[in-house]
């Protein structure tokens, strides 16, 4: 929360890439989460990524701990379960 909602709640400027509930995410046609496939995920793609395109964006917060990666790559790759 503290590092996407800031741009990606149902308000702000990053609405386009919705992570402010599991039905939007799936159901995005930027492939935001692909249940089981966290490699061509595009939020497990943003958030490790090394260029100046990774998010969250440097000059707005750091970037995700590799234990919060972690947490992300291993919930997509169960199948993006709800709880």
């Amino acid at each position: 929360d503290k590092r996407c909602a800031v741009c990606h709640s149902t308000e702000d400027k990053a609405y386009g890439v919705p992570l402010w509930e599991l039905q939007a995410m799936l159901e995005s046609p930027r492939e935001i989460v692909l249940p089981g496939n966290y490699e061509e995920s595009g939020l497990f793609i943003a958030i490790t990524r090394k260029d100046d395109k990774r998010m969250p964006p440097p000059e707005l917060a750091d970037a995700l701990t590799s234990e919060e990666i972690e947490t992300i790559r291993k919930w997509i790759e169960i199948g993006v379960p709800e709880e």
